[in-house]
C-alpha cells in the first residue's frame, strides 16, 4: 500500500485522520508542522501528502510549492478551514491536486486518496513482480508466492 504524510497542526484531527487512513490499509506519518514533515520525508518514499494550509513553520501553500519543486508528480490534498474561492484558486494554482474544506468526511477523504493514487499509478510504481517474487519498495517488504520474506538490514537499502 501507499505511504501518506498528514501535515495538520491540530493534534486530535491529525490523529483521527492518520488512524482512519491506517485502517484503510495505508502507511501513515502524522506531522504537526512543516519541520516535522521534512524530517519524516528524509529517507522515505512518500506517495501522497495531505496538508492543512495554516500550519506552523511554512504555510501550506508555500509547503505545497516546495513539494512541487521536489516532485512534480506527488499528489497533494489540502484539508483546510479556508472555504473562500480565492484560497481554493491559489491552492490549485500552486499545484495541489485536491482541496477539501473542514470539517471533512473521513470516508470521502479515503475515496479521494484512492482516486488520486489510482490516477497517478503510484500504487503500482513501488512494486516489482518477477515470477513468484514481489518486492514492495514503498513498504520495504518482499513476498515469495504470497508468503512474507524477512529482509536483512542491507537488502531494503538496495534501490
Amino acid at each position: 500500500m501507499a505511504t501518506i504524510m498528514v501535515v495538520e497542526d491540530e493534534k486530535e484531527l491529525n490523529d483521527i485522520m492518520c488512524m482512519y487512513l491506517r485502517d484503510a490499509g495505508y502507511t501513515v506519518y502524522g506531522c504537526l508542522s512543516v519541520n516535522e514533515a521534512y524530517t519524516a520525508m528524509h529517507g522515505r518514499i512518500i506517495d501522497l501528502v495531505i496538508s492543512d494550509i495554516m500550519i506552523p513553520g511554512l504555510d501550506g501553500v508555500e509547503f505545497a510549492a516546495k513539494l512541487r519543486q521536489m516532485d512534480d508528480h506527488l499528489p497533494i490534498i489540502f484539508v483546510t478551514a479556508r472555504d473562500d474561492m480565492a484560497s481554493k484558486k491559489h491552492g490549485f494554482h500552486t499545484g495541489v491536486d485536491d482541496y477539501m474544506v473542514k470539517p471533512v468526511e473521513l470516508d470521502e477523504l479515503v475515496l479521494r486518496v484512492e482516486a488520486l493514487l489510482r490516477c497517478t499509478g503510484i500504487e503500482e510504481r513501488h512494486l516489482l513482480k518477477v515470477g513468484g517474487l514481489m518486492l514492495d519498495a514503498g513498504e520495504m517488504s518482499a513476498q515469495w508466492d504470497g508468503n512474507p520474506v524477512e529482509l536483512t538490514v542491507r537488502l531494503p537499502a538496495v534501490q
